[in-house]
């Protein structure tokens, strides 16, 4: 193995601890979620309302900003070292190009990409979003991508988020569910789950239910786990951890790719 090749690998082994830690703490911050809900009745609009507290911390920002930058370097750091091999030097131009569209690819790859092979570039070229047509922004380079140019110039704030984010939207039936503890004999209307759930603020509501006949002060309970998951990117532009280990996934693969090339 050559010592570029050993360097890129000791980037995603970087960035997989920078997962690690996020993938941990954020377990942990889920169950904290979970165990801190509250609810009370609002007299007014006769609703028992469920709240959840807790502010993801900013840090997590900065792990997963420094997350993208590894793994988008690795793949820049893949071009350079082509560039180098086929005998030409690297310019300030020099990366692996990442296209949503394709006047993007037709307009940079020339300068991106300058100095390698055709057979170079068309290894670059058939991991290009664009070829999504209008999915292209679901595309792991394209959300890498977005994540790195993003980190640039604000931090990425994490949010939690309920299931409507998740990628089967939200489920058939609830593992969780309200329950009237008093008074009884109270009719209690459907719950009302919101969606989304964000959390970048310190709490949020998330469940509202209609209650009749019940005073001034009824009791309820939240049963089983509430489905909540966690944006890495907060809300603009929410993606999961499943999206990350896609990225990642992507990246590998690339670099697997250019590898036999990289160390002839």
């Amino acid at each position: 193995m050559s010592d570029t090749v050993k360097s890129l690998r000791l980037r995603l082994q970087r960035a997989d601890q920078h997962f690690a830690q996020l993938n941990s703490e954020i377990s942990g911050f889920i169950d904290s979620v979970r165990s801190g809900i509250r609810g009370e009745f609002n007299e007014e609009s006769g609703e028992y309302v469920f709240w959840l507290t807790g502010e993801p911390p900013l840090e997590w920002g900065l792990l997963i900003g420094e997350w993208a930058h590894e793994c988008r370097a690795v793949l820049d750091n893949v071009v350079s070292a082509l560039v180098i091999k086929r005998g030409h030097e690297v310019t300030v131009k020099t990366a692996f190009i990442i296209a949503n569209d394709y006047n993007r690819w037709n307009g940079g790859w020339g300068q991106d990409l300058w100095g390698l092979l055709k057979s170079d570039v068309a290894l670059v070229k058939k991991r290009q979003p664009y070829i999504r047509g209008n999915k292209a922004l679901d595309h792991p380079l394209s959300r890498l991508s977005w994540i790195n140019n993003t980190d640039k110039h604000r931090l990425l704030h994490i949010a939690a988020s309920a299931t409507r984010l998740m990628p089967n939207g939200w489920p058939e039936k609830w593992s969780c569910f309200p329950s009237l503890d008093e008074p009884k004999g109270a009719i209690v209307g459907e719950a009302n789950f919101h969606d989304p759930l964000s959390l970048t603020k310190a709490s949020a509501v998330f469940c509202r239910v209609p209650l009749v006949n019940v005073g001034s002060n009824p009791k309820m309970h939240m049963d089983g786990d509430i489905p909540i998951t966690v944006s890495l990117t907060g809300t603009e532009r929410p993606l999961m951890l499943n999206d990350i280990l896609d990225i990642r996934r992507e990246v590998s693969e690339i670099l697997a790719e250019f590898e036999p090339i990289l160390t002839k």
